[in-house]
């Protein structure tokens, strides 16, 4: 063991508790800390004091097992403490090596400890224990680590040791506890501190640890919601993820060339060998024949990487991709997948600017990053907004907070012609938190790379409370037939709220139901500065959904509506504006309570439904609804009045979308409608159809009947009977598809 003291300032104070409950209130300075390796690791290892902590270089085969190698920066403690550090960033290497805080009996390699540790990525932060001199240690807990913010906390009470994790320093995660009993517990002061291992006998890692600290008061224990999941395989094709993707990047000042890039990640415990993978759809680049992706290593392919390695501050940046002089990854659409040497899909993303796709991705500065991939990659609730603009290629993604998270866009209005001279155009923000929250500086802007309208200093919006700003305030209006509203920090480095809208109608406001909810509505009643009022329910409604007809035949499609209202409504000239696309042919009527099928093919309808006719089915649609589910939406004419560049008034007719639904197949969405012969539809047409426990499946249990098979035939085995079972006790009955059967002796 060498160990040297190397801090010579004092600046870091905390509170230790000694047994019994009585506080000492000891002072941490610097120069009590020493540094040591600790087993002997092959790479001697070292700590350097800053002003708000430490950089810790680490190297040795683990802490773990029965024998630890690791370098140790620690003090004596005696008595209780709790005391916690942020673990800013670790260096990639080793997916298990670990950086974090440690209490330890002695100094030999194969002492007694707990602590409570971060790793790289994937294998998250955890507590570890060793219950007995040179014997086996245990791993309990898990909380993903949020670089830079990952903290750390270990706490002692009399011989009970606990370990915590925290994103923010305020809510606790609480990792696991361990309890020194029997004849041996712990005697003396114990070594605390900071420890970091490489996990690599011949390679060191640097931990950064900021804000070593007592703990006061007595923090939140409850754990932490975190708005992403930790990193993993988004598909069971391959443990290779597609992490991040920088398809419509800012312009920067001073930066002539593309910081486009597609970043991969590998989820598994050792090397992959990608030699021959391709990445392809809107661009494609082929890696080299030995190209080796790291275990929990992100590998960044750029179409300049040059510009990319010099805006970011990284290496290893891999292309360009193929024609990267006119190749581009498309903004507002395009299509990312990684191909295997045989040229099998392994992954696929079809991202999009639009909703449900996060729209600060498209143009205003930040990445897509797989914040969720559970979901899979191609599905769009998978993805979220980069932390910060300009995204984090060759990286973890960050975890940061900002005082404007708890405020969103909650409801806005875009359309006022002059009939309604009183009203102008406005955007509410609303603060769904407890805590009032500072909007000195934020930025609302209709535009993504232009930021307008600068909130005055001293604008503080209180806990679930409001504030509202009109057209005249703002200084632009809205555009009526569709647009964007960013709502951006005081510093401009993230968008903290962004809005992807299509066409209003005139004098009718859009906005959260309720207050803060994910999802936005036309309202009842205009409600600037106030809570929102209930939806604005129109007459016509889509009741009923055949996506995935029995036959498999798209002809058998169709969409129904229904007019809940008590007088007939036209919908001449109407449109099916998402999923499938149809206009409604002119003098088309709905009566009161009644239906209107649109059809993928209405000749084929007609001819299996005896209850249609000329008067209530319309068609044929273009396109075919999706299997797996998608949006559809329906849109009614409006007029919208602009001025042209001769200041004349022009009427242009606008689609407003009156009623939608995203339906999808299984969870709460019905099994049967998926290919099993029903249909979904609306349980009661006056609810919210947005939502799937207000959706099910057709009964359709009334135009089948039950069929009847009947076998007779020995069931003993050869040589007296026919082989249907080995010993010939059992009888096996299949079903080669979804469907119900009864059986009967």
């Amino acid at each position: 063991m060498k160990s040297h003291v190397i801090f010579p300032l004092g600046i870091l104070t905390a509170s230790l508790l000694l047994g019994g409950g009585r506080e000492a209130r000891a002072q941490l300075s610097l120069t009590n800390f020493t540094s040591a390796d600790i087993g002997s690791p092959g790479v001697a290892g070292s700590s350097t004091a800053l002003t708000n902590g430490f950089d810790i270089r680490g190297a040795g085969s683990d802490i773990g097992g029965t024998s630890d190698q690791f370098q140790f920066n620690y003090q004596m403690f005696d008595g209780d403490f709790d005391v916690k550090v942020r673990v800013q960033s670790l260096t990639p290497g080793d997916p298990w090596a670990k950086a974090g805080l440690m209490a330890r009996e002695n100094l030999t390699a194969g002492g007694r400890y707990t602590a409570a540790f971060a790793t790289p990525s994937v294998s998250g932060c955890f507590f570890q224990f060793r219950t007995f001199a040179s014997g086996q240690t245990t791993n309990i807990g898990l909380f993903p680590v949020t670089y830079p913010n990952t903290w750390l906390r270990l706490k002692r009470v009399g011989n009970l040791f606990t370990g915590y994790a925290s994103p923010d320093n305020l809510s606790w995660a609480r990792l696991g506890s361990f309890t020194f009993s029997g004849t041996n517990p712990p005697a003396g002061p114990l070594f605390v501190g900071m420890a970091v291992t490489s996990r690599s006998a011949a390679q060191a890692t640097t931990a950064q640890l900021r804000d070593f600290d007592n703990v006061t008061g007595t923090p939140s224990t409850n754990t932490p919601v975190l708005n992403q999941e930790p990193i993993g395989p988004s598909s069971r094709r391959t443990p290779l993820v597609i992490t991040e993707i920088m398809y419509h990047p800012r312009a920067i000042a001073g930066v002539p060339g593309s910081l486009e890039f597609i970043e991969l990640y590998n989820s598994q415990a050792w090397d992959q060998k990608i030699g021959g993978y391709r990445i392809s759809g809107s661009v494609d680049y082929t890696f080299s024949a030995n190209q080796v992706i790291k275990s929990g290593q992100y590998l960044v392919v750029a179409r300049e990487p040059a510009t990319v390695q010099s805006h970011y501050g990284i290496s290893g940046v891999l292309g360009p991709w193929d024609g990267a002089a006119t190749n581009s990854l498309p903004g507002g659409s395009g299509t990312v997948r990684l191909r295997n040497r045989q040229g099998a899909v392994l992954l696929e993303v079809n991202y999009d600017g639009r909703n449900p796709w996060p729209i600060a991705a498209d143009g205003a500065g930040h990445s897509l990053v797989l914040a969720r991939a559970s979901y899979g990659e191609g599905d769009p609730r998978a993805w979220a907004p980069s932390d910060s603009i300009d995204g984090s290629p060759g990286k973890a993604e960050p975890f940061t907070s900002d005082r404007l998270s708890a405020v969103v866009i909650n409801e806005f209005l875009a359309h006022t012609e002059p009939s309604l001279p009183a009203v102008e155009d406005y955007i509410e923000l609303y603060n769904h938190s407890r805590l009032p929250v500072d909007l000195s500086g934020a930025y609302l802007s209709d535009k993504g790379s232009t930021n307008k309208f600068r909130i005055p200093d001293g604008t503080i919006i209180g806990p679930t409370n409001f504030a509202s700003y009109t057209e005249s305030t703002l200084g632009f209006a809205l555009s009526a037939d569709g647009g964007r509203i960013f709502l951006v920090n005081s510093n401009q480095t993230r968008v903290i709220d962004a809005i992807d809208y299509e066409a209003q109608a005139n004098g009718v406001s859009f906005g959260r139901y309720p207050d803060g909810a994910p999802y936005f509505y036309e309202l009842a009643a205009l409600t600037p500065g106030a809570p929102n009022g209930s939806y604005l329910k129109r007459p016509i409604v889509i009741n009923e959904i055949m996506y995935s007809p029995i036959t498999g035949n798209n002809d058998d499609e169709y969409v129904e509506l229904y007019n809940r209202a008590t007088n007939a409504v036209d919908v001449s000239r109407w449109k099916v504006t998402a999923g499938i696309t149809f206009t409604i042919p002119t003098n088309t009527v709905i009566p009161s309570n009644g239906f209107l099928v649109i059809a993928k093919s209405m000749t084929n309808l007609l001819a299996h439904y005896p209850n249609l006719n000329s008067a209530n089915i319309v068609g044929d649609y273009k396109g075919a609804l999706k299997n797996g589910g998608e949006r559809i939406a329906l849109a009614m004419p409006d007029s919208l009045v602009t001025t042209n560049t001769n200041n004349v008034a022009v009427t242009n007719t606008i689609y407003v979308t009156v009623n939608e639904v995203t339906y999808n197949h299984g969870g709460r969405w019905g099994n049967w409608s998926d290919g099993g012969g029903s249909s979904l539809e609306l349980i009661d047409p006056n609810t919210d159809n947005r939502q799937p426990a207000n959706w099910a499946d057709s009964d359709e249990t009334a135009k089948s009947q039950w069929t009847a098979y009947e076998f007779s035939g020995p069931t003993e085995a050869p040589p007296t009977g026919e082989t249907l079972s080995f010993n010939g006790d059992r009888l096996q009955i299949f079903l080669l598809g979804i469907g119900e059967c009864l059986i009967d002796e």
